[in-house]
């Protein structure tokens, strides 16, 4: 496995450090990084953050590389399916991948978004 430069490491962390609102805006999911220089809480605090602001709907699961992501404009998978399915954003390849598991954020709720 190669692993990437500390020069890359530092452009993704600046990157998303300094993520602008309107880059999300176009954004259906989104993926952590530890290279995001956040907390995976921190990450999520942003991204609901983020969610309530512009009234976007997201849900947090781990993607088929167990890998946590965040999915935008729904509560659950079958809603996220739906709008990407009904937006033409997703690929007819994708459409059989389930997400792996949904996670609540801790420091926010108990029990979970489902």
């Amino acid at each position: 496995m190669k692993r990437i430069t500390k020069k890359v490491a530092m452009q993704c962390d600046e990157n998303m450090l300094n993520y602008h609102y309107q880059q999300l805006d176009r954004t259906y999911c989104l993926s952590w990084h530890r290279a995001t220089g956040m907390m995976i809480e921190e990450w999520c605090n942003y991204l609901e953050t983020y969610a309530k602001k512009r009234g976007r709907d997201l849900f947090f699961a781990t993607n088929e590389w167990n890998v946590p992501c965040c999915y935008f404009d729904a509560t659950n998978e079958k809603e996220w399916r739906k709008w990407m399915v009904d937006n033409r954003k997703m690929a007819k390849k994708w459409l059989n991948v389930k997400v792996k598991q949904t996670w609540a954020n801790p420091e926010i709720e108990q029990g979970g978004k489902q």
